[in-house]
């Protein structure tokens, strides 16, 4: 973060993340049931990785009354689809993405301890392993495909309000 002139800040970041899911289950059968075998969890273990560049520019006017900002960042990431316990016949992928998002706002404080605020912004969820990558065969025969040209989904939202504080 850095002051660029009197009310103007400029923020600047790098974000890398890497998240691991892992999921269990574990069927037991009541004696006399007949169940002895395991089946796969509801969702596939994956890992995914990425690499966020971003930055925000704020600046305050009319004797810190208003203040406006604006922000944007780029996302790169990898899904990986990884092994799954139970899950027979499993094809492991891994699908890239990339996704641009940005924000946009403004406070005014009309009194000592309220103001009015306005934003709008963007987002996005990127595919998960077995949406961009899966091919197995379920428990009742059916095959799931995942589809390796998945873009994330993207959202526009706006919001309006008053702060108390």
């Amino acid at each position: 973060s850095m002051r660029l002139w009197a009310g103007a800040e400029l923020l600047v970041g790098l974000d890398l993340e890497r998240s691991v899911l892992r999921s269990d289950r574990e069927r037991r059968g009541l004696p006399g049931s007949g169940i002895t075998t395991q089946i796969p969890p509801q969702d596939n273990d994956q890992t995914d990785q990425n690499l966020g560049l971003y930055a925000e520019f704020s600046q305050r006017l009319l004797e810190d009354r208003l203040t406006l900002r604006a922000g944007g960042r780029q996302t790169w990431g990898e899904t990986q689809l990884d092994p799954t316990p139970n899950l027979a016949l499993q094809r492991l992928r891994s699908a890239d993405y990339q996704a641009t998002t940005w924000s946009a706002g403004a406070s005014f404080r009309v009194v000592e301890g309220v103001a009015l605020r306005a934003n709008a912004a963007t987002g996005f969820r990127a595919p998960t392993g077995t949406e961009l990558a899966a091919d197995f065969t379920a428990l009742g025969g059916g095959r799931t495909f995942g589809n390796p040209s998945l873009q994330p989904e993207t959202n526009l939202q706006y919001e309006v309000g008053v702060a108390v504080f």
